[in-house]
């Protein structure tokens, strides 16, 4: 099976997510800007349920989602699943994800 990317333009930011999993950071726009996954679209985790069908509609896809500590990543994860998805993964918060090896998104600070 190929891979591809596509391209997204989200709150502005370029950002690209692959089709082995879809990175989302539920995190504000702001916290956003100030560092994340190169590879991660950014949805506030209210708008999860909403907005990722609209990106991928297939429900079995891996999707991975990641906050500033987890708990909101816990909620939007949730969500996603009370809406079909079967695959998805709560990675926690994002500075504990940065400090470990995670082979796929790179991380990005855009400082």
């Amino acid at each position: 099976m190929g891979r591809f990317v596509f391209g997204i333009c989200w709150f502005g930011l370029a950002v690209t997510a692959s089709a082995a999993a879809l990175w989302i950071d539920v995190r504000s726009p702001d916290e956003y800007a100030s560092g994340r996954f190169s590879d991660a679209i950014n949805i506030p985790y209210l708008q999860v349920a909403v907005r990722v069908p609209e990106i991928l509609p297939d429900r079995n896809a891996e999707v991975i989602v990641y906050r500033t500590v987890g708990v909101r990543a816990q909620i939007a994860k949730i969500q996603l699943e009370s809406v079909g998805y079967t695959k998805v993964e709560n990675m926690g918060g994002y500075a504990n994800l940065i400090a470990r090896p995670v082979p796929n998104p790179r991380p990005h600070s855009t400082r």
